[in-house]
């Protein structure tokens, strides 16, 4: 495969992408694929100017799915409103609006206080080892790490949080290129499902409300709705 055949929906990418990636070592800066029916832009200095310049747009991936899945009569809301609310995935102002609720989090403590609670996580991760000789340190820390940082920013459990992680740690396989409408259902209703099980302690922070992430994304969500009316 030569780099004018580059495709990331090739049938054995997924199984020898380094081979793939080894191949643009000759190609121009910036070249079209007709394989990806569009621009490929592979060098890292390209792709930090066009990821600062406001002239290019993200591609939104929540709209796309939500018209594929509205033709065939699939509809998937909960994948959708995830899809919605990831920064990556959003240009202006919807991005704007979700950054408002990702720094009323984030921007409440100082980075002394991020750290310190980071620290504490791994510390107790670590402790869980106890003396197992023998552990797998991408699932068993790596992974764990940042979704228990943001469950306790939040306020949650850490069980609640790893409850919520098992269901929806295959959500990225949305962003993967040629998915079919089946795998966003199995997504959406995975999705439901930790829906459902942070719905409890949605509604315990409105009737008392507490100190942490959860209240007060709960409080700007609310003060934004009625902005609207």
């Amino acid at each position: 495969m030569t780099y004018k055949e580059f495709s990331t929906l090739a049938a054995d990418f997924m199984a020898q992408p380094f081979a793939a990636y080894a191949n643009l070592k000759s190609a121009p800066d910036v070249f079209w694929s007709d394989a990806e029916n569009s621009w490929i832009v592979h060098r890292y200095k390209d792709a930090a100017a066009v990821l600062g310049d406001k002239n290019f747009a993200v591609f939104e991936l929540a709209a796309l799915i939500s018209s594929l899945s509205a033709r065939v009569g699939k509809l998937v809301p909960d994948l959708e409103s995830v899809l919605s609310a990831v920064l990556f995935l959003r240009n202006p102002p919807g991005q704007s609006e979700r950054r408002r609720f990702l720094a009323a989090v984030l921007n409440d403590r100082p980075k002394a206080a991020h750290k310190a609670l980071m620290d504490q996580i791994a510390a107790d991760l670590i402790q869980g080892f106890g003396d197992t000789r023998n552990i797998d340190v991408v699932k068993q820390f790596a992974d764990l790490l940042p979704p228990l940082f943001i469950g306790r920013m939040l306020g949650l459990p850490d069980a609640l949080t790893l409850d919520i992680l098992a269901l929806i740690t295959d959500a990225s396989k949305s962003f993967d290129r040629g998915r079919s409408v089946r795998l966003y259902q199995r997504l959406d209703t995975a999705l439901a499902k930790a829906r459902q099980l942070l719905a409890p302690e949605i509604e315990t922070r409105r009737a008392a409300p507490r100190a942490d992430g959860l209240s007060r994304l709960i409080h700007l969500w609310e003060q934004s709705s009625q902005a609207e009316k």
